[in-house]
């Protein structure tokens, strides 16, 4: 199978290549499920996991997907690439599989990195909702750039560089990306996030991550990203709860481009998942667990690059929110999008495949699957 053939451009395709996975899964863990969970209006538009359980509950691979829908698809793309390349490596007397397919179906179908609800599920992870305090101080007053309301007729490009230039003489350019990437809990229409409550997706995966690290011994729980980074790369990114230091773990893992997510290696999240479920490892101290993401980066982490991510972003929140705009910016502002987070470019998704197959044979290695 060539590269390009892991990859799919609509929701019911990758869903579809998927589930067909189960037979061939089936084949090595006799004890192997198909289960589906329905979260939003659409009931086209479901969560489905693959759970195969080995004889003797010692290890798990987990890998989840589309958090951010639109992500999704290559997070497809690397779910085909596990079962069809590594699968058969992996020992199925002792370790089993969670695979999870769009965690977020609705965004993905609809090509949104939020949910139905306007919700980044990335920020929704909140370990005590009674505590929360929004930290983020700059979104508030950096609000007339990242939401400036209908898009206008003209001079929409212009209009984006000078309301950057002042947010730019205002806040600097890591006040604009921290508003941006922290998450934010006052603007239920902005960008980022993160919601009042668990969204239900979210108690479903909790409950998932306290059942496994209950029943294992080991857990490996890999989730797929894309849009941050280097472009055209793969960045492992750890959560900033855990331990292991950046500098060993790249020669552990024979993999160059390993962070932490903090501000000096990444940046800062509030309500992360990966952050959450290295915090909740910690309630179960006999079982051996790594959570960490992998991020295939798009356009890239130069000032540039950074300006043209959030143009994509913030066009795209207003065009969805408001309307307005003549038909070929709207084509415009959605091709725009697609490519800050699921790129065309043959060169991405090659990339894609080659940084994957590079990791997993370093991280499968380095957690004794392989």
């Amino acid at each position: 199978m060539s590269y390009n053939q892991y990859f799919n451009d609509s929701y019911g395709a990758s869903r579809q290549e998927f589930q067909g996975l189960l037979g061939m899964i089936q084949q090595r863990w006799p004890e192997v499920e198909l289960q589906t969970v329905s979260n939003c209006p659409d009931k086209e538009c479901t969560t489905d996991i693959i759970i195969a359980r080995p004889k003797e509950k010692q290890h798990l691979l987990m890998i989840t997907t589309g958090q951010h829908g639109i992500e999704g698809y290559a997070g497809g793309a690397f779910l085909q690439l596990l079962a069809r390349e590594y699968l058969d490596k992996l020992d199925p007397e002792q370790t089993g599989l969670v695979l999870v397919h769009a965690i977020n179906p609705w965004g993905m179908a609809n090509y949104r990195r939020v949910d139905q609800d306007n919700i980044d599920l990335n920020r929704n992870f909140i370990t005590d909702w009674s505590q929360l305090k929004d930290s983020n101080k700059d979104y508030p007053r950096l609000r007339f750039f990242i939401e400036p309301g209908k898009l206008g007729k003209k001079k929409g490009r212009a209009a984006y560089y000078f309301r950057f230039i002042r947010a730019l003489a205002l806040a600097g350019s890591g006040g604009i990306k921290r508003a941006l990437t922290l998450g934010q809990y006052g603007y239920d229409k902005g960008l980022y996030y993160g919601g009042t409550q668990h969204q239900p997706i979210s108690r479903w995966l909790i409950d998932l991550y306290n059942e496994v690290l209950r029943e294992y011994k080991h857990v490996l729980h890999v989730d797929i990203h894309t849009g941050y980074g280097p472009a055209k790369r793969m960045t492992i990114v750890n959560s900033a709860l855990d331990p292991r230091d950046t500098t060993e773990l790249k020669e552990k893992l024979a993999y160059d481009l390993v962070v932490k997510a903090d501000p000096q290696e990444f940046y800062a999240i509030q309500g992360d998942m990966v952050d959450y479920m290295c915090w909740l490892g910690r309630q179960y101290p006999e079982t051996q667990l790594y959570s960490t993401c992998m991020e295939f980066g798009t356009l890239g982490d130069s000032l540039g690059a950074l300006v043209k991510s959030m143009e994509a972003l913030i066009d795209e929140n207003r065009l969805w929110h408001y309307g307005g705009g003549d038909p070929l910016r709207v084509e415009a502002i959605k091709k725009h999008f697609l490519e800050a987070f699921y790129p065309s470019c043959p060169i991405w998704r090659q990339r894609v495949v080659e940084d994957a197959r590079r990791a997993l044979n370093g991280i499968l290695s380095y957690e004794g699957l392989v």
